[in-house]
């Protein structure tokens, strides 16, 4: 997939009137360095122009701003990972971030799957940690691991796994409801993972990670003094894959959730809100019985009596049987992405650029996109690349989406929907 000849591909972002999308330059995607196994995230290294890529078999990597690799691994978590698949799975080294007051407070965090803990479920199938190793010499010192937070999960996949300090500097995890499908069977509660407040499952966490011996709770969560978990933030997600903040409110997230068989959508995310899943799909009410009906009657609270929080973006998955050949069908799982906020392309400040994984499981063929944020409803189109019509690009699954210190965005792509080649790139998006 990544063995294209070319190093400079353009595009040219659709412009409509109806869609309220201003005229913008062409825009090139460069690939910056390849080699990787599956990358699922990309983050400047604090202080430096030198990038972070996150590969999910389980390495951390330093990149130089032209795309050099170093020799050593910022982290390399493999021996502490459960067993992964060799063909397609969700687990793995899944995100890192760094303390906001990086190197002062030298640690970096880590969303890893690791071997499911003593004392878990049986036969649930692994358990994600989020801990904490402090880097010396540009490299994390695997002994001086401190694992805050540990969650049994049930499957193998919705492990979701983002981590992301907000403005404020408190640490937002997110986790996807467990895994299976519609929420339910092994390891999911009655009514769903997602909507159960005594769980961690399908959920936006907030902690503090500078005080108590692990980590604290904010005060201003809002189940802190209530029955529920005092971690959650925000529930009511599936799969969020994808997460950036929004630059004009550093207390709000937009997040993308992979939809089951019938919408994916964005959601930007605020405190104490529920974005619906398993009793909504987009705007849609979701009927766990029968999965793929539409026109399911739309539930406006949960059954707690809370109001939905709807999101801000939604489109239609090509695995529904009817929206096959619907235009308006734009892939089969959401790849969140970031907001624009470089120099190099102009005419993308202040959008989010975001993608599809694929228009089908095989061959790969991700789907580039770009949104307006304006309103209650963002409006979206394809970003075309040359030589891939409709912004798509053949023989690669879109994995995640970056950003460096300069505001300059990234695409993350793979070459297979598993662990067997090393067919994984980082690309950038670049003035033709």
């Amino acid at each position: 997939m990544m063995k294209r000849s070319h190093i400079l591909l353009t595009s040219i972002l659709a412009v409509s009137l109806a869609t309220g999308f201003a005229e913008v330059s062409p825009v090139g995607l460069k690939k910056l360095a390849d080699g990787f196994v599956a990358p699922v995230g990309l983050v400047p290294f604090p202080g430096t122009t030198d990038l972070v890529v996150v590969d999910q078999a389980g390495v951390a990597y330093l990149l130089s701003a032209d795309g050099k690799r170093a020799e050593a691994p910022l982290l390399d978590v493999r021996s502490k990972l459960t067993k992964l698949n060799e063909g397609f799975d969700e687990r793995g080294l899944l995100s890192v971030a760094f303390h906001p007051k990086f190197p002062d407070d030298p640690r970096l965090f880590a969303y890893y799957s690791g071997p499911l803990q003593e004392g878990a479920p049986e036969e649930w199938n692994h358990t994600s940690h989020v801990a904490s190793f402090v880097v010396n010499d540009r490299a994390a010192d695997l002994s001086s691991e401190k694992v805050l937070l540990k969650i049994d999960q049930p499957q193998f996949n919705h492990n979701s796994g983002k981590l992301l300090f907000s403005g404020d500097g408190h640490l937002f995890i997110t986790s996807g409801d467990g895994g299976n499908a519609s929420d339910e069977g092994k390891g999911h509660v009655e009514g769903g993972n997602a909507q159960d407040i005594e769980q961690l499952l399908g959920k936006v966490l907030r902690i503090q990670v500078d005080e108590g011996d692990l980590y604290s709770v904010p005060e201003d969560n809002p189940f802190v003094g209530k029955p529920g978990c005092d971690e959650i933030f925000a529930w009511g997600l599936r799969n969020p894959w994808g997460v950036t903040l929004n630059p004009d409110n550093g207390a709000e997230l937009i997040l993308a959730d992979v939809g089951q068989d019938r919408y994916a959508e964005v959601n930007v995310i605020q405190r104490g809100k529920n974005y619906g899943w398993r009793i909504r799909e987009g705007f849609q009410g979701f009927d766990h019985e029968d999965k793929r009906a539409l026109d399911v009657e739309r539930p406006k609270v949960d059954p707690q009596g809370n109001p939905l929080a709807d999101p801000v973006l939604t489109y239609k998955n090509r695995n529904h049987p009817q929206f096959k050949d619907d235009e308006a069908a734009m892939g089969i799982s959401i790849t969140g992405g970031e907001v624009y906020t470089g120099k190099a392309v102009p005419a993308l400040q202040g959008k989010y650029v975001f993608g599809d994984w694929s228009q089908q499981w095989a061959p790969g063929k991700g789907r580039l996109f770009v949104a307006e944020r304006t309103g209650d409803q963002w409006k979206m189109e394809d970003l075309p690349v040359k030589d891939a019509p409709g912004g798509m690009l053949e023989n690669a699954y879109i994995t995640a989406f970056g950003k460096d210190a300069q505001g300059e965005v990234y695409v993350l792509t793979a070459g297979q929907p598993g662990f067997g080649a090393t067919l994984g790139a980082v690309h950038k998006i670049v003035a033709p």
